[in-house]
C-alpha cells in the first residue's frame, strides 16, 4: 500500500496566548483563506501523533465521532 504524499501549503510560528482560563493562537488571514474558513466559522481540531511528534490537525467542518 502507498503512504499518501502530505504537502505543506503554509507554515508560520505562532505564539500561544492567555485568554482567560483558555490559551489561544491567532491564525493569520492566509490561513483561513486556505482552509476557506472565517472567523466564526465551526472547526474541529485534532491532536494527532506522527512520524515526527504530535501535531494538531484542523477541519473545516464538524466531524462525527468515530
Amino acid at each position: 500500500m502507498e503512504k499518501a504524499h502530505k504537502q505543506i501549503l503554509f507554515k508560520v510560528q505562532k505564539d500561544i496566548y492567555n485568554l482567560g482560563n483558555s490559551k489561544a493562537i491567532i491564525l493569520p488571514a492566509q490561513v483561513l483563506d486556505l482552509l476557506e474558513i472565517e472567523g466564526g466559522s465551526p472547526v474541529t481540531l485534532t491532536v494527532e501523533q506522527g512520524k515526527h511528534g504530535k501535531f494538531i490537525a484542523i477541519f473545516k467542518k464538524p466531524q462525527t465521532e468515530e
